[in-house]
């Protein structure tokens, strides 16, 4: 068999370098692959993908216009299984969703035995497009079919894969990877015979032309980029590069000619988005494997080379803190970055300490994303005068000293970080005489105060920005900057996100702490979209009259085809799947088509993407829509309307947004009330729900009942939430201290809390509390009787023994999260988690005690069971289960685990 197989193979050997010679590629290509078939050999696979490449050219993918006939005619090119058209199908990109992706992967999988598969699928697992906890099946496909198919060239891929940051979710397929490549490895595939070998290299020589053109091509680039790497700084030499790879044709060099044109200001909008779409088409080949440790997010190319970055050493769905230095940020493409965004890895000193000291990063004029920690380890590195700004967290002490020093970062000119309104330690340091920039975070937004002290200092600052929290992720700078007097009184509102006007709120809270007659300049770009009605107009020119010397540029304003409607917009969303049914979508749709609601439907999308007109009935087509393998939201809404009304519908529950037609504020409340009864009365077996306003203000979440809300206007109480919140003790809750406002009403199964009488009201600290101690105690007394057992005791009884014997102490804590079975033990030793917090969980169905444990104020890590993090309890026999795993735990794990913080979750 084994002779028959080698002679076999010399034969299609034979007969591909008859095909080359012969100019006949497709034949070629065809016996090429039954080589590969009998030997694996990497030698012949490179083989089928040259002559792959000239065949790929007389056919040609089909062109289409939209991701789903493209799909359609990959499906349809695979389902004929010609190996002339492979080359070309297999260079498509992949369908966005892994649902749609699954197809394609059968088909793929369906192919004859073909090298350019193994590749395929091996970039693909690379790429990774597909990271959530459903796709495990679609990826143990991939790697089945790579043994399979066993081409030896896929494992240098599969160990990038299995290098690059993943989700949590990716966990178990990494080891899987692993796991790939070792029986890879071990095949052990017979090496070719001489023969085997004398023609292998007579076809080669077909190809040796283009070989050494590449060899000359890369050999002389090679030079060039080093020069570049070695001198960042250097215009010129990116000149002399950018013209020999524009002579052969390489975009790159295109992009780096448009970028030099744009700093000579020769560059206008049609050369800034073509210089853009290079980048972004181009930049992840650029930077090679730093592709795999940068975050796609933050990348700024420049002339050709990355001069911005983020560090994504792991997935922003693992919270996992990166604890080894990858390889791959040795590579010299780091050399060109200027400001480098640290992420996770500022959170590890000892790492940040690795990074810094790196030679590729020598020439960094900007770090961003410190924290307190890393700031501190400056102090025991060499001075870095190239660098001229820094964005750090909150500091402390040891941070504080550091930058107050300035020995760490003498040309220190731009900082940014966050405060909680004291800034006297900086205001007053040497340091802060060289800042001319200074952004300051701060939930307090105090523009006036520290404005006021920077003035009061005499600092030389150009500009002064304050924003809130970098973790927010807030889309608008308010800066300040100077007027001819020297004083900064010019106040600008700039969109550092998406290009939006700023809530109404956002604003009137920044200029509430403007002192009056203190500003000469006002301004607000223009952006492309804006939630303000005639009425925030109204108030916010109001609070500019406090200026009457500011030059006022406001771009607020709506056009008139965007006025907001008449009426007051609500939002109504109730969990359960009765408004999505079939047989009830009918009457829902009733509601929202009358009074007090009136919103018309004649279009609709699939999960937020299409736009279609309405054509039938709507229960058809939601009934179409939730048949499918993965339903998404179906909306309805109305075609044009420039207001946000719509229905959203999920087999879970729904969303309503209209607008009612009633102005006055009590009128509206009550209407909208009678719209909910009557939702939830056609709905039937609606779980639970709520009703927000859409008002100047944001609602603040209840922790009781968070998912719920609490504290919108209006909340359903369904059938299984009314087991725990019974509609008599709710009722007791009206008239009670501290809640004056509240009102209970009954429908269908069902209870509506009422707690607001104001569509911009919102409760302010002390009715919060009252809420909560409330709901709180209900849950303490319904418990015992509901689930079999007391949220307040649980815990103690049953964990506060082993706390106690390893010397562990339960702290008072607040008396809202004693009634709800949240308590928090204490460690007075000084070695090991000095701090377990035990939380429970309050669900529809089930409770869950979460427990987390760490240092004494710094990050903590969750508890890891066998079920995960959360262990669950429906009644009292599973929670004493529960505890019995939560106790083996502790005691037999616990140890070894904390030995090893690294690998537990970030708090």
């Amino acid at each position: 068999m084994l002779a028959r197989m080698a002679d076999d193979l010399l034969l299609a050997l034979e007969a591909a370098r008859s095909a080359l010679d012969e100019k006949d590629h497709a034949a070629a290509l065809r016996s090429l692959l039954e080589a590969w078939r009998a030997s694996r050999s990497p030698r012949i696979a490179d083989l089928v993908d040259r002559v792959s490449a000239v065949v790929a050219a007389s056919h040609p993918f089909p062109k289409t216009k939209s991701v789903k006939e493209r799909t359609a005619a990959v499906l349809a090119g695979l389902e004929k299984k010609d190996a002339l058209e492979l080359g070309a199908i297999l260079a498509q990109p992949w369908p966005g969703k892994w649902q749609d992706a699954g197809p394609v992967l059968d088909a793929v999988c369906a192919q004859p035995a073909d090298p350019r598969v193994a590749v395929a699928l091996a970039r693909l697992i690379d790429a990774a497009p597909y990271d959530t906890y459903r796709t495990d099946s679609f990826w143990h496909q991939v790697l089945r079919r790579l043994v399979l198919l066993g081409d030896a060239r896929t494992i240098p891929i599969l160990e990038s894969a299995r290098e690059r940051p993943r989700s949590t979710y990716f966990r178990d397929i990494k080891v899987a990877i692993g796991g790939t490549i070792e029986k890879l490895r071990g095949r052990g595939d017979a090496p070719l015979s001489d023969p085997a070998v004398a023609l292998v290299a007579a076809i080669e020589s077909h190809f040796a032309g283009d070989v050494r053109r590449a060899v000359d091509k890369e050999r002389g680039e090679a030079q060039l980029l080093a020069e570049v790497h070695a001198h960042p700084d250097d215009l010129a030499l990116r000149q002399v590069y950018a013209d020999y790879l524009v002579e052969r044709g390489d975009p790159r060099g295109e992009h780096i000619a448009l970028g030099l044109a744009r700093r000579e200001g020769r560059a206008d909008a049609t050369v800034l988005r073509k210089e853009a779409a290079i980048a972004k088409k181009h930049g992840a080949a650029w930077i090679g494997a730093l592709d795999r440790v940068l975050a796609k997010d933050g990348r700024v190319f420049d002339c050709g080379f990355l001069r911005e970055a983020t560090l994504e050493l792991v997935s922003k769905r693992d919270y996992r803190k990166p604890t080894a230095l990858p390889e791959a940020l040795r590579d010299p493409a780091l050399s060109t970055v200027e400001r480098l965004d640290f992420g996770s890895a500022a959170s590890n000193p000892t790492l940040f300490v690795e990074i810094l000291a790196l030679p590729t990063l020598a020439h960094l004029t900007g770090l961003v994303g410190l924290e307190s920690e890393a700031v501190a380890t400056l102090g025991d590195l060499p001075p870095r005068p190239r660098v001229r700004a820094i964005d750090v967290g909150a500091l402390g002490p040891p941070a504080q000293a550091v930058l107050l020093a300035g020995e760490a970062l003498p040309n220190l000119v731009d900082l940014a970080l966050e405060v909680g309104g004291e800034l006297e330690w900086l205001l007053a340091s040497p340091p802060a005489r060289r800042l001319e920039r200074l952004v300051v975070r701060s939930y307090e937004w105090p523009l006036g105060v520290v404005r006021d002290a920077v003035e009061r200092h005499a600092l030389p600052l150009r500009e002064l920005v304050f924003t809130e929290r970098r973790h927010l992720r807030s889309a608008w700078w308010w800066s300040f900057s100077r007027d001819d007097e020297g004083r900064f009184t010019r106040l600008t509102g700039r969109s550092a996100g998406p290009s939006s006007v700023p809530s109404s709120f956002d604003f009137e809270r920044a200029l509430q702490q403007v002192p009056d007659d203190s500003l000469t300049a006002f301004e607000v770009p223009d952006h492309d979209t804006c939630n303000w009605d005639s009425g925030d107009i109204a108030r916010a020119e109001r609070q500019l009259e406090r200026f009457p010397r500011a030059r006022i540029r406001v771009a607020w304003r709506r056009p008139p085809r965007l006025e907001a409607p008449a009426g007051r917009p609500v939002r109504v969303s109730l969990t359960g799947t009765g408004l999505a049914q079939g047989e009830r979508l009918d009457a829902v749709l009733d509601v929202v088509r009358s009074p007090p609601f009136s919103l018309v439907l004649d279009a609709y999308a699939e999960g937020g993407r299409g736009h279609h007109a309405i054509e039938g009935p709507i229960p058809a087509l939601a009934a179409r829509v939730f048949e499918k393998r993965s339903p998404t939201t179906l909306h309805l809404y109305r075609e044009g309307a420039r207001e946000t009304a719509h229905v959203a519908l999920a087999p879970g529950g729904a969303l309503v947004e209209v607008t009612s037609a009633v102005e006055d504020h009590r009128e509206a409340l009550g209407a909208h009330r009678a719209g909910v009864v009557a939702l939830v009365n056609v709905a039937g077996d609606v779980q639970g729900g709520g009703v927000s306003f859409v008002g100047r203000r944001s609602h603040i979440p209840c922790r009781v009942l968070s998912h719920l809300d609490v504290l919108r206007h209006l909340n359903v109480f369904g059938p299984t939430w009314l087991e725990l919140f019974p509609v008599p003790e709710l009722r007791a809750l009206v008239g009670r201290e501290g809640l004056p406002e509240l009102e209970v009403v009954t429908a269908a199964r069902a209870a509506l809390l009422v707690i607001g009488r104001h569509h911009e009201d919102v409760p302010d600290a002390s009715q919060i509390v009252a809420l909560e101690r409330a709901l709180a105690e209900i849950l303490d007394r319904t418990y015992p009787a509901v689930r079999g057992y007391r949220l307040s005791e649980v815990v103690a009884d049953r964990l506060g023994a082993w706390f106690a014997r390893e010397g562990y102490v339960a702290l008072d804590g607040d008396p809202i999260d004693r009634l709800l079975g949240n308590r928090v033990f204490r460690s007075e030793q000084r070695t090991g988690a000095r701090r377990f917090e035990c939380e429970f969980l309050h669900r529809l169905a089930e409770t869950k005690l979460r427990i987390s444990v760490g240092e004494e104020g710094g990050a903590g890590r969750y508890l890891q069971g066998p079920e995960g993090m959360d262990f669950a309890a429906r009644d009292r026999a599973s929670l004493e289960a529960s505890f019995t795993t939560i106790e083996r735990v502790l005691e037999q794990e616990l140890p070894a685990w904390l030995e090893a913080p690294a690998r537990g979750r970030r708090r």
